[in-house]
């Protein structure tokens, strides 16, 4: 199973905001983490703020996080 496809980007965001997160792209909740991915690298960034539905910044995400929750769900695949 490709959990990029299923997992949701809150699963794997930290709460905690980065410091001059204001000028990082604005990644929908409910993204996954394929899509979520795709996202930031069409941008110029390697991480972005996780907003609600209302536009309120509710966390925050990078490249390196998707592919460590991506790798650690591989290395499970190999275990097996």
């Amino acid at each position: 199973v490709n959990r990029g496809r299923y997992l949701k980007v809150e699963a794997i965001m930290e709460t905690a905001l980065p410091q001059g997160s204001a000028t990082l792209p604005r990644l929908r909740a409910g993204m996954t983490l394929e899509a979520t991915a795709l996202e930031l690298t069409n941008s110029a960034f390697d991480s972005g703020l996780v907003v609600d539905t209302s536009g309120t910044p509710i966390g925050a995400v990078s490249l390196r996080r998707i592919t460590a929750a991506l790798s650690s769900s591989a290395e499970e695949g190999s275990a097996a």
